[in-house]
This record gives structure tokens, sequence and C-alpha cells, in this order.
């Protein structure tokens, strides 16, 4: 599968230079291998033919090449073999005969890139002989070059698919980078995830570890690629200082991006091993556990280790509650203050008493009274009906209860009030009502003679 790119390119001129006139690179002597013309002559520099056309074109017309670049494995064209140089060649010829007509064109191969490959520099003059207007959005798609060029190139060899389903896919640009030993931060995730996948005994765990990695995980499914998962890198403490990280939405990476090592079946597998190893234990109450580490870029192997299980008894605890000597001091006087409370009281005190809740009191009022415990009476709350809303009922209520502290005579006045306060509030909205009421029903009974002698006036 040949490697495609397309750019659009506002000056000609320094397009031209670039792929022509310039030195081999990689001390390499000549620039081009091959160097093809469509529709232009070769007497007459390349840039002033095209020229003649970029002159025609309208004023808004601001693009003046279309570059197209088609790079091949050496399993498809030999870099060393003539002849497959040649072939190379006429796949760009062909590209531009077949979905670039009436338009001049220029195709370069060349094999001075750093790894050696042989790739085709495409230069299409964006404005037309025919009826000088530009390339279509069709034309310039990337997708659809991609296409065209596999198409192409299977006529003259075979394909080279790569390794789609690789353990670990890695960038050109990652790979650069790890030559020069910088940060490269699919790395750090991989490394991470690789770390959270090892030992997980579900999903659900494999997520849980992931987080307190610092890596964020989402589910996903897609018609092409099938389940996936989405990482995010959230921790930074392992980026050096200085290095340029992408922005926000783009610290992420797919897991068929990365490598079958990374998806949803790796993680499959690792769970089933996990359960193997589980089952294990249980049945002979010894594993072996494998603690070797894979990383991408380095694997430290550590030699396998048998642990065996031991068991430890634990003692049984007995637990007694002990009672300080305060405890017992604070409960003797409770009983003997309450067996003098009852016999003073009246019967129908005691009947109160009974339904009472005793709660504890506040040590502001245990040194006011003087004492170190009392019992309080706590009165229910009382609901009373929104309709019958009447103060006397609620005195009445209130004198059923004995007279309390100043405390308990400050919780009756504050629930009088408040239900004070529902009675004027409903009487407002009952005012309200009446307002909003059509005009027909507020003006019954009301002088119509006299307000129409008002208007008089």
């Amino acid at each position: 599968m040949a490697y495609s790119s397309v750019k659009r390119v506002a000056c000609g001129y320094s397009a031209l230079h670039y792929v022509i006139y310039e030195h081999g690179h990689n001390g390499h002597e000549k620039r081009n291998a091959v160097l093809t013309a469509i529709n232009m002559c070769r007497k007459v520099p390349y840039e002033i033919q095209m020229n003649r056309y970029w002159r025609r074109a309208r004023s808004n017309h601001k693009i003046q090449i279309i570059a197209i670049v088609q790079s091949f494995s050496k399993k498809e064209f030999d870099p060393k073999n003539e002849g497959d140089i040649l072939k190379a060649n006429q796949v760009g010829q062909q590209l531009v005969n077949e979905h670039f007509k009436g338009r001049q064109a220029l195709v370069c191969t060349q094999i001075d890139g750093k790894k050696g490959y042989v790739h085709n520099h495409i230069l299409i003059n964006d404005v037309s002989m025919i009826d000088l207007k530009g390339c279509t959005k069709q034309q310039y798609y990337y997708k659809n070059i991609e296409i065209w060029t596999d198409e192409i190139t299977q006529e003259y060899t075979i394909l080279d698919l790569g390794e789609k389903n690789a353990e670990e896919k890695v960038t050109r640009t990652e790979r650069a980078k790890r030559e020069k030993g910088e940060y490269v931060y699919r790395d750090d995730i991989r490394e991470r995830v690789l770390a959270a996948m090892k030992n997980s005994a579900s999903e659900e765990d494999y997520f849980r570890r992931l987080s307190k990695n610092g890596i964020g995980v989402k589910k996903k499914n897609s018609p092409k690629y099938g389940e996936h998962y989405v990482y995010e890198l959230l921790d930074f403490s392992k980026v050096p200082e200085g290095t340029k990280l992408p922005k926000h939405g783009n610290r992420s990476a797919r897991s068929y991006k990365l490598g079958t090592l990374y998806g949803p079946e790796a993680l499959q597998v690792e769970i089933e091993r996990f359960n193997r190893i589980m089952k294990k234990i249980e049945e002979e109450g010894t594993f072996t556990l494998d603690i070797s580490i894979d990383m991408p870029t380095t694997s430290v192997k550590v030699e396998k280790e048998t642990v065996q299980p031991t068991a430890v008894t634990v003692p049984e605890i007995s637990y007694e509650t002990v009672s300080t000597p305060v405890e017992i001091e604070a409960e003797e006087q409770e009983i003997e203050y309450v067996s003098k409370h009852k016999k003073t009281m009246s019967a129908e005190e005691k009947a109160t008493e009974e339904i009472s809740v005793t709660a504890p009191v506040s040590q502001v009022e245990v040194q006011r009274a003087g004492v170190q415990l009392e019992q309080q009476v706590v009165v229910p709350f009382l609901i009373i009906d929104d309709e019958d809303d009447d103060d006397d009922e609620i005195v009445k209520e209130v004198e059923k209860y004995p007279k309390q502290k100043k405390s308990q005579e400050n919780f009756f006045v504050k629930a009088k009030w408040k239900i004070k306060e529902k009675v004027e509030s409903k009487q407002r909205n009952l005012s309200n009502r009446f307002r909003k009421l059509p005009f027909s029903d507020v003006s019954e009974g009301v002088d119509k003679d006299k307000d129409d002698r008002d208007l008089g006036e």
C-alpha cells in the first residue's frame, strides 16, 4: 500500500525549485532519478510554461500547484532496480492522465530519502489549459488520491499491505523521536496501559487501574474497527520540563492505532490468564507468579518465582464494655434524681412523663440549674390543618402540657409565630387571587353610575 499525501501550493516557483533544481539529499548526486513532463516541452523552463496560464487565471485564483507525494515500500519497488524506478514513474503519469486531464504536470521519481524508498513528487498546474479553472475538491482530496494510487500500483506490482495487526504500531515521527531520545506521549500511554492491564480481573478492574495510572479511557464501537478503547493522558508527572505537548483534545490515542496489545482482545486474554491462576490457587494452594514487564521500547524480564501461601491463624479477641468511675457515679446520680422526681409528680405529670422524650441538656443549662443531670419534656410538633388556622386552638394545645423552663416557652412562642406567618401568607395569596379575577366578577355591587359621573367630571 503506497503512502500518499497532497498539498495545495500558492507559490508555484518555490515548489518547482524544490523538486527540480536542488541538489540530491542525503549524499545522493542526483535529485531526480527519472523526470517526466506532461503537456510541456523540455527546452523551455517549466515555470515559464506554467506561468502562461497562471497569468490568465482569475484574480481571486490563489492556488498555482497541487503537490502530490507517492511513496512505495521496498517490497513494491526496489530502489536498486532501474526497472522498478521506471514503473513507479509510470504510476505517477497514469494518475495525471486519468484524473487530471487537460493540465500541465511534472512527475519526478526520486530515491534520495532517508530510508531510500522510491517516491514520486507530482506537481500539477492548478489552472486548467482548457477552461482556466482550478481542481475540484474531489481531485485534491487525499483519500481519493490514496485509493487511485493503490488501484494503479496494483497493475505494476503486488501491494504491500503492511502489518495491520501488528502488536505495536509506531509512526515515523515517533520513531524519529525515539532515536533522538525525546519524550513521546504515546509511548507514555503504552507503558501505563500495559501496567494497568497486567493481572486485571475484569474490565471494570482494568478501568479502575487506568484511572490510578493517570489514563482516561472510553469504550467505543465503529463499523470499521469494531470495539476499541480511546485512551487520554491525564497525568503529566513524567513529562520532562520544556516538552511541548499536543492540545487538550489531541492527547489521546485509539487502541487500534497503538497496536493489538492495547485493545479489548488483548485485555480479554489477560483476564482469562488471571482467572486461570486464581482457580489454580483455590485448587492446589500454590501458583507461579509471572512478574515479567513488557514495555513498548524496552523489555525487562525477571525470573519466575514460586510462591506458596501460608495459613495464618488469627486469635479470637473478646470485647467487654468497662464503665469508668465517673460514668458509674453519673448513672447513680441520675437514678437517684429520677426516683425523687417521680415521688413528687402528680398523676397528670406522670401521664405526660410516659410520652415524653429525654433529650441531652447543654452544659450552660446544667450550670444554670445547678444539677448534673436533668430530664426534659419535649412537646411533639403540632400539625394543624391549613383550613383551621386559629390561634385559640394553638393556645389550648399548648396549655395541655405543664409549664417548662424559658427555653420551652421560647419554643411555643416561635411555633405560634410561624403558624401566624402561615395564616398571613395565606390571606395574601387569597387577596392576590381575588385581584386576578375578571373585571365582571370584581365589579359586582359597585355603583356604575357613580363611576360614570367621576369619569364625566
